[in-house]
């Protein structure tokens, strides 16, 4: 019987984070009422208000989501110096987010979340890789602005990437974020 109420739990919640994202794509989040939000799931209101007090914690849900999806995936063989690992990691990464487009692009391009950007380059395993590449010929202030430099670049070009539908494959981008990196580190 446990079992059976955790699925039912977790596809209510996936129902309602289906419904958000679809509803995002065309309202702003301050206008998406629980009501229109549950309607639009088909979920009951008392049901909605057994896992989120709003529609922003709701939201919230779905970043964390996918935040843990991405320190899932660069968290396998963090300590790996080989390239290829590296633009194998980052090419997954990727990947996920060109699985879930529709979501990125909402999260991305709309501004929903003014921190955003600030949580997603917080992940502790995007730091430890970004700190992978580092070059003991900078000072700590150099090389703590060159990488907060290459990490705002990188995801200023997943951005453009993500908005205009992923016109390149995720292995051309992550090869192009790592070229752009090396060189950098090693200027």
């Amino acid at each position: 019987m446990r079992q059976k109420l955790d699925r039912r739990v977790e596809m209510t919640k996936r129902l309602l984070k289906k419904s958000l994202i679809e509803l995002l794509k065309t309202e702003n989040i301050q206008k998406i009422s629980i009501r229109t939000l549950c309607e639009n799931a088909d979920v009951n209101r008392s049901t909605f208000y057994k896992h989120y007090n709003s529609q922003y914690a709701l939201l919230k849900d779905i970043e964390d989501d996918l935040f843990a999806d991405i320190e899932d995936i660069l968290s396998t063989h963090t300590s790996s110096d080989n390239d290829s690992d590296k633009d194998a990691q980052l090419t997954k990464v990727l990947t996920h987010m060109k699985d879930n487009l529709d979501l990125c692009q909402i999260l991305m391009l709309y501004n929903i979340d003014p921190e955003f950007e600030n949580k997603l380059m917080s992940i502790p395993s995007v730091i430890k890789r970004s700190k992978l590449d580092s070059s003991s010929a900078f000072s700590f202030s150099s090389y703590s602005y060159t990488q907060l430099f290459i990490l705002d670049g990188a995801y200023c070009m997943i951005k453009r990437w993500i908005i205009n539908n992923c016109p390149e494959s995720p292995a051309e981008i992550a090869s192009l974020i790592r070229k752009i990196s090396k060189k950098l580190y090693n200027e």
